[in-house]
């Protein structure tokens, strides 16, 4: 990573912002999610291949009033459709 994309996520959180950093991450990233006035979520990546589950992003990115349903929860296909918002 570079110097560049440190400021590019300093001038887009806002504070009161919640900014998902995965985990392990560049030690910037952290503090200046926090010196912008966001509030760091961390999500870990699993090595050897630091795949991430998704169900640990959506959790986070899920807003009231919806629920966020857990991937390995769903049993008929008709249930995982996607909603559009307009």
């Amino acid at each position: 990573m570079t110097c560049g994309s440190t400021a590019a996520m300093m001038t887009a959180a806002n504070p009161g912002d919640k900014v998902i950093v995965f985990s392990p991450f560049y030690e910037n990233y952290g503090a200046d999610t926090i010196l912008s006035g966001a509030e760091p979520i961390y999500v870990p990546l699993y090595p050897p291949e630091f795949n991430l589950n998704a169900d640990e992003v959506y959790e986070h990115i899920v807003y009231k009033p919806s629920e966020h349903i857990y991937f390995a929860s769903v049993k008929e296909r008709k249930q995982m459709k996607t909603h559009i918002f307009k």
